[in-house]
């Protein structure tokens, strides 16, 4: 469906180019504006494709989508009209009707929850989901798994579905001043979970912004914290509430 709103919309900027477009003013304007505007991001969405961060052109395809799905509606609305002169209006109503539904019922192939997404990939490895799901399967009953820069919600809603699933988007980083210092400081009992993938993510793309490497680097070297589980590319580390009883019983009575 896609393809074909992609070449509607390039028959209609071509037709727009050459001054063949025989619309009001108002239409014609338009498709000349966003044909300008294409033949300026496609060039710079092909740079992402043919350099090191391939993946992110698959994101500005999506935002060019935008663009191409309204071209390719007026395109289609003026191939319809034109056709009508030539054979009855309603026959071509009906067949690109019917074409429609086809496209949209087959387009849902890949829509959320397909069996497609949350599939293993460049940026998530199998290795990291196989971490996760042994984490989920053997986590200690009402002790929450915590990440760098955001919790574990992706993963879970990969691997134990969203329906019925309380775990959110927000609410599960650890803060850099407290991620050399968590033995002894957690208001409760909680899992960390790291991957490769976050430690270079942070260190190298963001360059230490929020967390810095001697920051993640005392996770394996400060007392008090367990590391339980690796797999190679996912460690996940148990911070007990160590805090003096009094101090918990405390805690416990006003929260309670």
């Amino acid at each position: 469906m896609s393809a074909i709103f992609a070449a509607l919309a390039g028959l209609l900027m071509l037709t727009s180019l050459f001054g063949r477009l025989r619309d009001t003013p108002d239409t014609d304007a338009l498709v000349r504006y966003f044909t300008v505007g294409l033949l300026v991001l496609f060039p710079y969405s092909l740079v992402f494709f043919v350099g090191n961060i391939s993946s992110l052109f698959f994101r500005n395809v999506g935002f060019m989508m935008v663009f191409a799905t309204i071209l390719g509606s007026i395109a289609l609305y003026r191939y319809v009209s034109g056709l009508s002169e030539f054979v009855p209006e309603a026959g071509v109503r009906g067949v690109v009707a019917v074409a429609m539904v086809i496209m949209v019922a087959l387009s849902a192939v890949v829509v959320f929850p397909s069996p497609y997404i949350y599939q293993p990939n460049q940026q998530v490895t199998e290795s990291q989901i196989e971490g996760y799901e042994y984490a989920f399967e053997h986590q200690a009953a009402n002790v929450p798994i915590y990440g760098l820069r955001a919790g574990p919600w992706r993963f879970s809603h990969g691997i134990e579905g969203v329906t019925g699933n309380p775990i959110s988007q927000g609410g599960r980083d650890i803060p850099e001043a407290n991620l050399s210092t968590l033995a002894g400081e957690s208001i409760s009992d909680r899992y960390l979970s790291t991957t490769d993938a976050a430690r270079l993510r942070e260190t190298r793309v963001y360059r230490g912004f929020r967390y810095s490497g001697a920051n993640i680097s005392t996770l394996d070297t400060q007392p008090g914290l367990h590391h339980v589980q690796t797999n190679g590319e996912f460690d996940l580390y148990f911070v007990p509430d160590e805090r003096p009883p009094a101090t918990n019983a405390t805690a416990n009575t006003t929260g309670g």
